[in-house]
């Protein structure tokens, strides 16, 4: 009766009767065990090659599940680079709702281009934010002030001042001093603020006007007053007058009048004088 797989060992034997059986048993277990560490050697340097292989990972061959279509990697990645090519080759309403929104703008923002696809309104908003950046960087403030005084007859009638003199430093091309007016060459806001200084006399009421002109000083229209102020017979009656914010074309003019109602003609200085800053293009 055989007692193992590896070989004819006689259990009715004595090991001394049967050692030849035995033998031979040993010898099997040996060239199965060669051959186990054979097939073991022989997995490992497949799955090293496998690893190293450069096609042994075919995405076709790579199970996928998320959220892109597709249920292998190749799949997926096809059905992304398509989307994406969709996007940015088509601008038609049934692409992305996100990008079809960022190239719709706020009502309040105007572009400088045509916008048809999400790319445009990010370059539009890079230029015109180079373009404020520049228009800031500018020296956009001026201070014009009166060499000598300007008379204001006391029967109300309204007179200008003549600036004839600009001591502050502006970008050349800013802005333009002549006969008493200055003209703005470029189109903004503008905060502007003015001082008079009435010679002393009590009698009559004061008035300082800020006004502009889109015709070139041929008339004004007044866009900020201080009015009716009661005078001092000791001391200069000092008037300030500002529009903070005001929109202004190119080209536009700006002046100061003042009026007095003494009965007498009356000196007008100024102490600041006129100071106009660009404040947005």
């Amino acid at each position: 009766m055989a007692l193992s797989r590896y070989g004819g060992v006689t259990g009715t034997k004595n090991i001394s009767e049967d050692f030849e059986n035995i033998n031979i048993a040993f010898n099997n277990v040996a060239t199965e065990n060669d051959g186990i560490k054979s097939d073991i050697n022989q997995n490992n340097q497949d799955l090293e090659d496998h690893k190293n292989s450069t096609t042994a990972h075919a995405a076709q061959n790579i199970t996928y599940s998320g959220s892109a279509a597709g249920t292998n990697v190749k799949e997926a990645v096809e059905g992304v680079n398509e989307r994406i090519n969709q996007i940015i080759q088509g601008g038609g309403p049934d692409k992305d709702a996100e990008l079809v929104d960022i190239r719709t703008p706020d009502p309040s923002y105007t572009p400088s281009r045509e916008i048809t696809v999400a790319g445009d309104i990010v370059r539009d908003m890079q230029a015109q934010f180079g373009t404020q950046l520049a228009d800031y960087a500018k020296k956009n403030y001026i201070r014009c002030t009166t060499m000598n005084y300007t008379v204001i007859p006391g029967d109300g009638t309204a007179t200008k001042i003549i600036y004839d003199y600009q001591d502050a430093i502006t970008d050349a091309g800013l802005y333009e001093l002549a006969g008493g007016n200055l003209k703005v060459m470029e189109e903004g806001l503008y905060s502007i603020f003015a001082n008079t200084a009435f010679e002393s006399n009590g009698s009559g009421l004061r008035t300082a006007k800020i006004v502009v002109s889109y015709d070139n000083g041929l008339t004004f229209q007044r866009i900020a007053a201080v009015e009716q102020i009661s005078p001092s017979a000791e001391y200069s009656t000092i008037i300030n007058v500002s529009a903070p914010v005001f929109p202004l074309p190119s080209g536009a003019v700006i002046a100061i009048f003042c009026e007095q109602t003494s009965s007498f003609n009356l000196s007008v200085a100024d102490t600041i004088g006129l100071q106009v800053a660009k404040v947005r293009g």
